[in-house]
């Protein structure tokens, strides 16, 4: 008889632009067996919401290591909407996008295993306990390098505690660029390029939440900042 082991995570955080709270993001793990979904739902919030409505979901269906069989995103913003699936192909090192809106051919490009989508990323690169490791991350159908190095021991007041923090630079680099026109949508393709600066927080202790993000692009910035986990 199989026994079903399953519990579940939650982390609610905001997202500020130039210091002006704009969206609020849910993220739910729930762990089944050592299967990990990871849901994310991004709504517009405070003044923001009368200006840009978002509503958008992010989905990562992945394995014991975050190392994602499907990812789906529903884009529901303003001025876009998206929904799509990848899968990704262990066995033959490649991803096939399907586009549910405009209903067109399968994509399907080579990727080199493992790869991760933007959210099993974020925490399968919580995880790691080394000064400098790299990351192959797909972007709808871009490809990226992620290099991230340790800077230093950092402390962060949030969510009504003090966080003793390992802080991190990402470097990112694109090492596929797909000719395929793409969407671009507020929280993940619109954040990720080579000229912007990333630096993330995880906690130091056994759960390494990740507790702060930090996107920097010329003098503009975007901070995700944890809230409230559960």
């Amino acid at each position: 008889m199989i026994v079903s082991v399953s519990k579940a995570e939650r982390f609610q955080y905001s997202v500020s632009y130039i210091g002006i709270p704009v969206t609020k993001v849910e993220i739910t793990l729930t762990s089944n067996n050592g299967l990990h979904t990871i849901n994310a739902k991004a709504t517009s919030n405070g003044v923001a919401s009368a200006f840009f409505q978002v509503n958008n979901i992010y989905t990562s269906y992945c394995d014991s290591n975050f190392i994602p069989f499907f990812y789906k995103k529903s884009i529901d913003q303003q001025n876009l909407k998206d929904n799509k699936v990848l899968k990704f192909h262990r066995e033959v090192d490649s991803i096939t996008v399907k586009d549910n809106i405009k209903l067109e051919k399968l994509s399907k490009f080579a990727a080199k295993m493992p790869i991760y989508d933007l959210i099993s990323f974020a925490f399968t690169a919580s995880k790691t306990d080394t000064l400098t490791k790299s990351f192959s991350v797909v972007s709808d159908f871009d490809i990226w390098e992620f290099t991230q190095s340790y800077l230093r021991e950092d402390y962060i007041h949030t969510a009504g505690k003090n966080f003793i923090c390992n802080k991190y630079q990402i470097r990112m680099d694109k090492v596929y660029d797909n000719p395929t026109e793409q969407s671009t949508d507020l929280l993940t393709n619109n954040l990720f390029d080579e000229e912007t600066k990333l630096l993330v927080w995880y906690s130091a202790d056994r759960t390494h939440i990740p507790v702060k993000m930090k996107f920097k692009k010329f003098i503009f910035s975007v901070v995700l900042k944890l809230q409230k986990f559960m």
